[in-house]
């Protein structure tokens, strides 16, 4: 099991449960440099998703990493990035039996 943190700076650290620091991961999408305000993961960790303050969502697959974090070759790969909000991201889940992400922002408007 590993421990995520979601940074003003943009980038996404993951932590072991003993305080170690096993990725950082900085977005790759066009919005690199943006504060990361909202974080969570499905329900089988599979995907970790990411809410910033200017209201866009990032999604990464990290199945294939955390079952061997040693491998090079399992790597985490963002697999999407799009705008969900014109203000800040507040709160997200992904909502399993639909397969949908759901959103809420600032400005009280829930997608």
């Amino acid at each position: 099991p590993v421990l995520a943190s979601a940074h003003e700076n943009g980038c996404i650290c993951l932590w072991s449960i003993q305080g170690n620091l096993v990725k950082e991961l900085l977005p790759f999408s066009k919005y690199p440099s943006v504060p990361l305000t909202a974080l969570c993961t499905d329900i089988s960790t599979k995907m970790l998703l990411a809410g910033s303050k200017e209201g866009h969502i990032m999604r990464w697959s990290i199945a294939s990493f955390l079952e061997d974090p040693e491998n090079s070759k399992n790597q985490i790969k963002e697999e999407a990035c799009w705008r969900a909000h014109s203000t800040e991201v507040v709160d997200l889940f992904h909502e399993e039996e639909k397969n949908v992400v759901v959103t809420a922002s600032i400005d009280g408007s829930v997608r």
